[in-house]
């Protein structure tokens, strides 16, 4: 059982770092298609994911231990600013984390003492978080909830409906899910932030380790908002479907943002992640499609494209040509790979160095 928090730490960074790295994930490959056979697919990934959602905003050691742990009055074998912990609050530490240490365990054992010592960091980590509960309000509660809907294509009904599947209430899943970015929230500027990468450092895993940036075939990642038609649409129908994109496309040439659009407007299934439909190969592309993405540049959007499927206003959001990738294009996956690779011990760092100074920690053992 891995003693402090480090585990979760690891975790909360993991999501915040996934938003901006979602948008290298492979997509399911779908020939002849922008979607089709992909929305089910997509739905199928979203129903399977609903679980992980829920999870990601209520993790086992977030909020108060249990009331059986705090009225049980065990032998107390530490403190934290001269709050007890006792035997008993260290077996509910370990049982939340599957670990269920024997009634007459030693408690000097390496077992019992891992368990004690992530009692500790966690009963400081709570004390810490009192430093970060005014900075947490709702709107960021509700681009977290957003951002977590998203990367994992579900939409607010099929997160509503998890949620009363498993018995959850709404507001204490975002009571929860408030919690989790006051965690995210204090990992960011106690440690996140405070971790630099030297250039030197960059340039040398690029060296080291280019055939993780070798692109072997040219790939586009393309999103798009598709106002729907079928060939049961009238033609008063086509024709008010096709007004209706050419205004969605002035309104992005005006400025407005795709995703938001793409949520509010497309009638398809990809609008619950802001018209994402992930990589695909030329070959894997309607005609009409790859002719309307192979002259964009990165970030911009095609005209009104018209297939079997409807009206498509398509983005390109980034397209990958065969060959090495130059050092400016991943020198920010690099450094954040590297970033990943010390936020745990730097998080148990601050956890053991920086915090236990600031609190008075006694052990009775």
């Amino acid at each position: 059982m891995k003693a402090c928090l480090s585990g979760a730490c690891h975790e909360a960074w993991r999501r915040l770092a996934a938003i901006a790295e979602s948008a290298g994930k492979t997509s399911p490959r779908l020939p002849h298609s922008t979607r089709g056979a992909c929305a089910q697919i997509r739905r199928d990934a979203a129903r399977s994911f609903l679980f992980a959602v829920i999870a990601s905003a209520l993790p086992l050691w977030c909020g108060p231990l249990p009331a059986r742990a705090q009225e049980v009055v065990d032998r107390v074998v530490a403190s934290v600013d001269g709050e007890p912990i006792t035997t008993q609050d260290v077996r509910e530490y370990a049982r939340r984390r599957g670990v269920n240490l024997p009634p007459n365990v030693d408690e000097k054992s390496a077992a019992f003492q891992q368990a004690l010592h992530g009692t500790i960091d966690e009963r400081l980590f709570e004390e810490e978080l009192k430093s970060v509960s005014g900075e947490v309000d709702d709107a960021m509660v509700d681009r977290y909830i957003k951002n977590v809907n998203m990367q994992n294509h579900v939409s607010d009904k099929e997160l509503q409906d998890a949620l009363r599947a498993n018995k959850v209430s709404y507001e204490e899943f975002r009571r929860r899910a408030r919690e989790q970015v006051e965690r995210m929230v204090l990992i960011q500027r106690e440690v996140r932030q405070k971790i630099t990468i030297p250039q030197d450092q960059i340039e040398a895993y690029y060296k080291s380790h280019q055939p993780e940036f070798m692109v072997k075939e040219e790939r586009y990642r393309i999103a798009q908002i598709l106002i729907a038609t079928d060939d049961r649409s009238s033609q008063d129908q086509i024709s008010r479907a096709r007004s209706r994109a050419l205004l969605i496309r002035k309104r992005l040439l005006e400025g407005q943002n795709f995703a938001d659009l793409a949520q509010k407007f497309s009638d398809d299934p990809s609008k619950n992640s802001g018209g994402d439909l992930g990589w695909f190969k030329p070959n894997e592309l309607l005609d009409e499609v790859r002719q309307a993405v192979i002259n964009l540049k990165v970030g911009e959007v095609s005209q009104v494209v018209q297939t079997s499927h409807g009206f498509h206003i398509l983005k390109l959001e980034d397209h990958e040509k065969p060959g090495l990738r130059s050092l400016i294009e991943v020198k920010d996956e690099i450094e954040n790979k590297l970033i990943m690779d010390r936020l745990e011990s730097e998080f148990r760092r601050w956890l053991r160095d920086d915090l236990a100074k600031k609190h008075v920690v006694e052990s009775n053992l």
